[in-house]
């Protein structure tokens, strides 16, 4: 069988000591005594260590009540006393002990309510050599086999929520109530009949404590409407003292704990109401507890409300910080803004060439062998205004067909001089070629073009050629006679021929898509001019694109 034990303190009212408590002699009757504090001098002295009641008064008893199987009485004596339980025969004992030690225990009781009386009897009257000491009382209660030791529930008195004050009750606060390290507030009441009640569900076990003194009077406290009565003045301050204790309690049912001040110009002070709550082995509670709000004894650290901020503060730091990266990440991820940012001024217009000029500068192509058809369609169309009236592409056409000419005659000019070239060839000056220089002999010739390298190098500098040395000419009857050249002859003539500078053209106005839409209005002349062109035979006639046919 499994115990459970609660331990009853002398100092607690509960405990009614006969024939007085707090007597100036032991011989009178019970004195309390601590470890520290002494004896008291003065009445309202605070209560430091632990705690003895002393007598040396034969048959002076102390009494008290309780539920279970079993008790154990503590204390010192090197008198004889006895115990009686439940008004049964008294059981008496010699001791020679001076030290705190087990007086007296039994623990085979049925489970139920029981009384027991401890009392003193010194072997001489008078006779102060023999005393006997109680320092505290343990009761124990049978545990069910499916079930843990209790748990304590703890309600602070100024609970209102879940204690219900009647009466005149007040909030008051002293130094070293509950204990010497915490002090937290309690209720006092000096109106007779003014009661604090409590209602629980699910608890083995009920303790009620609240601070003792000169002050205090009769108290009652009702359980489940049973009614006991009980002295609550001590010449001591007792800070947290035990007013009320009741065990074996149903877990199933609801109790009522009722404690009323019963005396006029006296006061009750209550500090607490602790619930011993059933704990079941499987863990979970076969009734549930009707005050699901816990509160724990001021002395204890509230570590929920400690770490509730704590935790949450936490959490917002580092969902901020998250936040935070995320938008930082964002800003720095490329993106679609990244690689499509608008300018901050808008791009350069490329530059307008002017088709004349650009037709002027574009030497560097090689001229067709066939003047008729100097170049393809997009070329012709590109110097050319189509959307221009008849007159207008006449005369464009007019001036491509000078261009094409030009080029037929530069053609023939440079034809002729290949020509002259080839005869020159014959009776050209001897020309030495080595590792590092080529030598020439300078006639009135020199001038004369290389076909070859003009095509494919007009624009490069011009490369001239020194007499070499060891050529050798003569005039006979007016001609030059030449030493015929080496094999490896390489004639050599100046590359680049600058053309005749050309005054730019104006710039052709284009007309509007309106005016290309209208239909063009051909003079007579101009109808002659366009037959004639087509019978030279310069290529198709010129059109507009389909797109601005109409």
């Amino acid at each position: 069988m499994v115990l459970w034990n609660f331990t009853i303190d002398d100092a607690s009212p509960f405990l009614s000591y006969s024939p007085t408590v707090d007597s100036p002699t032991l011989t009178n009757g019970w004195r309390t005594w601590y470890t520290i504090s002494q004896y008291n001098n003065a009445s309202d002295e605070l209560s430091r260590g632990d705690s003895f009641h002393i007598t040396s008064s034969r048959d002076s008893s102390v009494t008290f009540q309780f539920y279970g199987t079993g008790v154990s009485l503590f204390g010192s004596t090197n008198s004889s006393f006895d115990v009686t339980i439940d008004n049964g025969p008294n059981v008496s004992t010699n001791m020679n002990a001076s030290t705190s030690t087990l007086l007296y225990s039994n623990g085979s009781l049925i489970n139920g309510l029981h009384s027991v009386t401890l009392s003193a009897q010194p072997s001489f009257i008078p006779n102060t050599s023999q005393s006997l000491a109680l320092d505290f009382a343990v009761v124990s209660t049978p545990l069910d086999s499916d079930e843990n030791p209790p748990s304590p529930l703890f309600y602070d008195a100024s609970n209102t929520a879940t204690l219900v004050y009647s009466g005149v009750w007040t909030s008051g606060v002293q130094k070293g109530v509950p204990n010497a390290t915490v002090s937290a507030p309690f209720q006092v009441t000096t109106e007779n009949g003014a009661t604090a009640s409590l209602s629980f569900t699910g608890g083995n076990a009920v303790a009620v404590k609240g601070l003792l003194g000169s002050a205090n009077g009769i108290y009652s406290v009702t359980m489940d409407g049973s009614t006991n009565t009980f002295n609550g003045s001590s010449s001591w301050i007792i800070p947290d003292a035990l007013l009320y204790f009741r065990a074996g309690l149903d877990p199933k049912m609801t109790h009522q704990i009722n404690i009323t001040n019963f005396s006029d110009n006296s006061r009750l002070c209550l500090n607490s109401i602790t619930v011993f709550k059933h704990e079941p082995r499987n863990g979970s509670s076969p009734v549930p507890d009707s005050h699901p709000v816990v509160a724990k004894p001021p002395s204890s650290i509230n570590l929920g409300v400690i770490l509730g901020p704590v935790l949450g503060l936490v959490f917002v730091c580092l969902v901020g910080g998250a936040l935070i990266w995320y938008r930082r990440r964002r800003q720095t991820m490329p993106g679609p803004k990244m690689f499509f940012k608008k300018p901050s001024t808008p791009p350069p217009s490329p530059p307008f060439i002017e088709a004349p000029r650009a037709a002027a500068r574009d030497t560097s192509s090689s001229f067709s062998a066939n003047p008729r058809y100097p170049s393809s369609g997009s070329e012709t169309h590109s110097g050319i205004n189509l959307l221009g009236s008849h007159s207008s592409r006449v005369s464009a056409q007019s001036s491509t067909h000078s261009r094409n000419e030009a080029g037929s005659s530069l053609h023939t000019r440079a034809t002729t001089r290949s020509t002259h070239r080839e005869r020159y060839l014959s009776a050209s000056p001897t020309i030495m070629t080595n590792a590092s220089t080529a030598y020439t002999t300078d006639t009135s010739s020199s001038s004369e073009l290389d076909t070859t390298s003009f095509h494919h190098n007009l624009f490069q500098p011009p490369v001239f050629r020194l007499p070499h040395p060891l050529a050798s000419s003569s005039s006979v009857a007016g001609s030059s006679q030449h030493t015929p050249p080496p094999p490896n002859f390489r004639f050599a003539a100046p590359e680049y021929i600058p053309l005749s500078p050309r005054k730019p053209l104006p710039i052709i106005p284009v007309p509007s898509y309106d005016a290309a839409l209208q239909t063009p209005v051909f003079q007579p002349l101009e109808i002659m001019d366009m037959q004639l062109g087509e019978d030279t035979g310069f290529g198709p006639p010129l059109s507009a694109p389909p797109q601005y046919e109409r």
